[in-house]
């Protein structure tokens, strides 16, 4: 009796892989990444950001691309969904609470 489940529940797991697989893939072009200004409020010595398309499997998921000015500082802050940080020029600190600064460089991803 499990080999007549097995089957079935095989073929689905394909199906909906291949379903999956089968979705349109999304390209934003560089240039049409608009950056804005980050609010002052919360950003020192400045920085700019750019919203990237949110993922149709993933909606609360947030992506952007970030710019940080020679000095910038962001406030204590945290991410209901948590953060992902990939650094593709220059060098960064970020801390945890409660915890040693770090330092962060090109292609480092915390």
């Amino acid at each position: 009796m499990k080999k007549i489940f097995r089957v079935p529940t095989a073929l689905c797991t394909a199906f909906a892989a291949a379903q999956t697989l089968a979705a349109p893939t999304a390209v934003t072009q560089q240039e049409a990444q608009t950056f804005q200004s980050a609010d002052p409020a919360h950003f020192s010595a400045g920085a700019e950001f750019a919203r990237l398309p949110q993922m149709p499997s993933h909606g609360d998921v947030n992506a952007a691309i970030v710019r940080f000015t020679p000095n910038a500082v962001t406030d204590w802050h945290s991410h209901a969904q948590g953060q992902y940080l990939i650094v593709t020029e220059g060098t960064g600190r970020f801390q945890e609470w409660g915890k040693p600064v770090q330092t962060i460089k090109k292609g480092d991803v915390v």
